[in-house]
């Protein structure tokens, strides 16, 4: 489960970084920061999705809470022994 979770994880948060880090232009290190990397790199993927690049930072964001909620469930349903006997005292 933590492997599942690191896997998961790992790459939002780089994305994430990534992202709040370009968009804002804060080019300290590298280029790879920059604004203008930024514009090709979401250029790139709205060319090979077929939608305009303004709308996939939003589709990115449902697409992350989306599968939050998919990992969110997957490890409720695998510690529901523990979990169900905790709600059942929380509803008392």
């Amino acid at each position: 489960m933590r492997t599942l979770l690191i896997l998961w994880l790992l790459p939002m948060f780089l994305f994430g970084a990534w992202f709040g880090l370009s968009a804002y232009d804060l080019n300290f290190w590298t280029r790879l920061l920059s604004r203008e990397v930024h514009d090709q790199v979401f250029a790139v993927y709205a060319s090979l999705l077929g939608v305009e690049k303004e709308a996939l930072p939003g589709l990115f964001g449902r697409a992350v809470v989306f599968d939050g909620a998919l990992i969110s469930l997957v490890i409720a349903y695998r510690k529901r022994k523990t979990l169900i006997p905790r709600l059942a005292t929380m509803v008392r």
